[in-house]
């Protein structure tokens, strides 16, 4: 049946696409013209079906009345009345602007700046800009506080590199361990205490080296290797350190055939402030060993002072002795007699021999004479068993201790006030020791003391080779003698 335009059940059906028609399954065999169905034959059964589904559903019926949620009715603008809108499950409109945030239930709000993102930087306040120079924090100049209670602070300025924190008055200074203190060091020592303190330096302390010990301070400028210069440097300078009694300097003698002896430290200040003219810093030094050959006080057993060339020199029985011309490499005049003054006298030329000559040049050059108050004995009618006068004198470049300055006091020599008020006191070397016994070539032997012997006109005082005080005649051959010498 040919449909060009007709009214079905009131709808008015004017032309369709050509694609609706065309590409719908229940209509076959359809023809278009322009968009208007030709040629189509089919049932009115099929056109009912076919109308309902692609063409009725397209419109309302006026009749329908929509439900909310459902489909609405139009008023006479065209528009939803709200009466048939269901807004109980819908939010207002949105005012907020900016960044919105939701609240978990299908709506939104305006985010806070600070609480729910954070705030946006400010230019030129949280971050430079281009060409804007940042400011620094200022120095502080408040000195840091000594102690309190501990807190983070508060200051925004800066502590310099320098600054120094003052010393807590309240707490123990850091110690120091020593296990060898000084002389006066108040440092506490390791491995045994106060005990360990006082006996750091025993009387039975051997010495040590000073030139192994000090090795690296001697090869310096100055001293370029030369120990004796150093030494005499750091006296100088009233400098002890690491300087005790007992340490020692070796030194080798000029000999055809050499002697090695080891110079040990017998006083540090023994003396510093004494004679009459005044005596400044000073070390007294005495060989561990004795000199290798042995020589007599005298030629004969004589004890007294002579009257040979300068007579005020020699009225000493130290300075009227061949061994103190002996161990000086000096020349002079000594007793041939044991009759007042000596006899004639006997010459003796030392200048070329004796012991300071064969000294190294190093060590001759740094020693200097030795003053004290010497006694004297000497009467122009007679011999003397004993001191009867003294004075100040030089005793020479070398000498030899007093019986005082070995053993403490008088033993056999000085029992009057002439020895006392002169060479008296006893070197730190021999108190509370035997250091007093000496050996020569390895072996103990007894040694010359300076005194003269206070119970007879023959003999000198001495300590033997067990250590002990004694006397000895004057012309004895069988003692030898130590290096003792000043550097001041």
């Amino acid at each position: 049946m040919p449909i060009n335009e007709e009214h079905v059940t009131g709808v008015k059906i004017h032309t369709f696409p050509k694609e609706t028609v065309e590409n719908d399954a229940l209509v076959t065999g359809l023809k278009t013209v322009n968009g208007v169905l030709t040629n189509v034959n089919f049932t009115f059964a099929t056109i009912l079906l076919w109308f309902r589904q692609n063409v009725l559903s397209l419109f309302i019926p006026s009749t329908a009345k929509g439900a909310a949620d459902g489909v609405a009715e139009l008023d006479a603008n065209g528009k939803v009345p709200a009466t048939q809108i269901d807004l109980s499950s819908k939010q207002d409109t949105i005012t907020a602007s900016g960044i919105l945030k939701g609240d978990g239930n299908g709506c939104v709000s305006a985010a806070v700046s600070g609480t729910d993102y954070q705030a946006p930087l400010t230019a030129g306040t949280d971050y430079a800009t281009p060409g804007m120079i940042p400011s620094v924090p200022a120095a502080s100049t408040v000195a840091p506080p000594m102690d309190g209670t501990a807190a983070p602070g508060t200051s925004l300025n800066y502590a310099r590199e320098d600054h120094v924190h003052p010393s807590d008055t309240g707490k123990q200074d850091a110690l120091t361990f020593d296990n060898a203190p000084a002389h006066g060091s108040g440092n506490p020592v390791t491995g045994g205490g106060i005990y360990d303190a006082i006996t750091a330096v025993p009387p039975w302390y051997g010495g040590v080296d000073l030139t192994s010990v000090f090795s690296s301070e001697i090869a310096a400028s100055p001293y370029n290797g030369d120990p004796w210069a150093w030494i005499k440097g750091r006296i100088t300078d009233g400098d002890w350190t690491g300087l005790h009694i007992g340490d020692y300097i070796p030194f080798t003698t000029t000999e055809t055939t050499p002697q090695t002896l080891n110079a040990q430290i017998m006083g540090i200040d023994t003396y510093t402030g004494y004679g009459d003219t005044m005596v400044g810093h000073h070390i007294d030094w005495c060989c561990k060993e004795l000199w290798g050959t042995r020589h007599p006080a005298n030629p004969v057993n004589f004890n007294n002072g002579t009257k040979f060339g300068d007579a005020a020199a020699t009225e000493y029985p130290w300075l009227a002795s061949d061994l103190y011309l002996y161990l000086n490499s000096l020349s002079g005049t000594v007793a041939s007699a044991t009759s007042v003054g000596g006899g004639t006298g006997t010459a003796k030329n030392y200048t070329s021999g004796g012991v300071y000559y064969y000294l190294p040049s190093a060590l001759k050059a740094q020693i200097v004479e030795k003053r004290a108050y010497l006694p004297k004995r000497y009467n122009a009618s007679s011999l003397l068993s004993d001191d009867n006068a003294g004075g100040w004198t030089n005793i020479g470049k070398l000498w030899l201790p007093s019986e005082c300055e070995v053993y403490g006091s008088p033993c056999w020599g000085g029992k009057g006030s002439y020895a006392t008020m002169g060479n008296s006191i006893q070197y730190p070397l021999f108190a509370c020791n035997m250091n007093r016994v000496k050996k020569r070539s390895g072996s103990r032997d007894s040694w010359w003391l300076l005194s003269a012997s206070s119970y007879d006109t023959m003999n000198f005082c001495r300590v033997t080779n067990y250590g002990s005080a004694a006397l000895y005649n004057a012309s004895g051959t069988v003692l030898a003698a130590p290096v003792c010498f000043r550097i001041a």
